[in-house]
């Protein structure tokens, strides 16, 4: 817009942006070892002896259909960003999900023998806990890497669109590095979490536990009758 502004008040500044400020001829040319747009004269001076030069036209045509695939593969990598961060925010669902259900369990579990298994349940919960925690907070990292990167890949095709409105010799001119760095960017897929519980809490059968506290009863009492005798 302010470019189409300064050509309605000034047009004539406008029309001089497409003849060589040296020679003020046409800009026709294209001299690939300086990467400067330059017109019939310039090619054969001293300065761009023996460079190649190519029409300004066959250059643009070149440089649009690289600017055009580029942006057709970023857009397909953000497609995949965006189905990525899909993916993770119901498989962070599931996962609450998956932890709610566990801990439900454990809680009955633990109702039936509350008497003597207060602290075992305290100990698997906090396992528990942890766990979801270490889970949680990788997929919301995995999460929020995904979202940066969604960013940026958004960030370099709304530049990319804005340099296809640019005149042929801006264009040329101005031929950064993000055109190279858009070419080779590739989305980084975060690291997979286990779908898996790494520990599953199994209550103890009651007889079992009973029958484990008759016998380190039974152990306590003969080092107990021991040491009486010692004495």
């Amino acid at each position: 817009m302010e470019r189409i502004r300064e050509f309605k008040l000034n047009p004539e500044k406008e029309l001089k942006r497409n003849l060589c400020v040296r020679h003020e001829e046409k800009l026709l040319l294209f001299c690939k070892e300086d990467r400067k747009v330059i017109c019939w004269l310039c090619e054969r001076s001293q300065e761009h002896h023996g460079h190649h030069t190519f029409l300004v036209e066959e250059v643009v045509k070149e440089c649009q259909e690289k600017l055009q695939a580029a942006l057709e593969r970023l857009r397909k990598e953000q497609q995949k960003a965006e189905k990525l961060e899909a993916d993770i925010r119901e498989e962070r669902t599931s996962w609450k999900y998956q932890i709610q259900t566990e801990r439900q369990r454990i809680w009955t579990e633990f109702n039936q023998l509350r008497s003597i298994l207060d602290s075992e349940e305290q100990r698997e919960l906090q396992k528990l806990e942890e766990e979801e925690k270490r889970i949680l907070d990788s997929l919301a990292e995995a999460e929020a890497e995904l979202a940066q990167q969604n960013q940026l890949v958004k960030e370099l095709i709304s530049d990319l669109e804005h340099r296809r409105k640019w005149s042929t010799v801006d264009l040329l001119q101005d031929m950064s590095g993000i055109m190279k760095w858009s070419e080779i960017w590739t989305l980084k897929k975060p690291k997979t979490v286990s779908k898996r519980l790494k520990s599953v809490f199994h209550a103890p059968d009651l007889s079992t536990m009973l029958r484990m506290c008759r016998e380190l009863t039974h152990v306590q009492c003969y080092w107990g009758k021991k040491k009486l005798l010692v004495l």
